[in-house]
């Protein structure tokens, strides 16, 4: 929501073979934002521009292509893949929320991001713990000198004291079997 979105409708129109076309303009968000910058000045001025919450949109898609055609897959080939990515953003997404939440209450951890949401990391001389999110659990990993050790699995429903009270005792029974 801080891009020049007069350059975009400027493109778009400007492409000869889009000019002719009806143009519908969407931002796609995961959550409500403010338009700032160069956006916050055009929405002041304009209102071509949709804001459309990504959640919202694939749930109105999915709907859509089940009462168009419920049994052509192959159809819908491109359209089933733009579902699936924004409902893999959408995993990625709420995992990433609920590691940077669980960071900000344990002590020495470190967030670490990549395509899958992310994990934690408390690194100590040659062993490592990795907190991760696999489908519906926690996973917390031990590792030494690059080798996974240990691993427990938590109910991903489980609350943050409880989590936090198993990642001690997990750590608390590894480091008993190195001293």
């Amino acid at each position: 929501m801080n891009n020049p979105l007069a350059h975009y409708k400027n493109y778009v129109e400007s492409v000869e073979k889009y000019s002719e076309k009806n143009h519908l303009f969407l931002i796609l968000s995961p959550f409500r934002k403010i338009p700032e910058g160069p956006a916050g000045i055009y929405f002041k001025e304009k209102n071509d521009f949709k804001l459309i919450i990504l959640s919202h949109f694939t749930k109105v898609l999915v709907e859509k292509i089940k009462i168009i055609s419920p049994s052509s897959q192959n159809s819908n080939l491109y359209l089933n893949e733009l579902i699936q990515t924004l409902q893999n953003r959408t995993i990625n997404y709420k995992r990433e929320s609920l590691l940077v939440s669980l960071c900000e209450s344990l002590i020495n951890y470190n967030y670490k991001s990549n395509s899958k949401g992310g994990f934690l990391e408390l690194k100590e001389k040659n062993y490592v713990y990795k907190i991760r999110i696999e489908k519906s659990n926690w996973k917390i990993e031990y590792w030494i000198d690059g080798n996974k050790m240990n691993l427990i699995e938590i109910e991903l429903s489980s609350d943050f004291q409880y989590l936090k009270k198993e990642i001690d005792n997990f750590i608390n029974s590894n480091q008993n079997t190195i001293n």
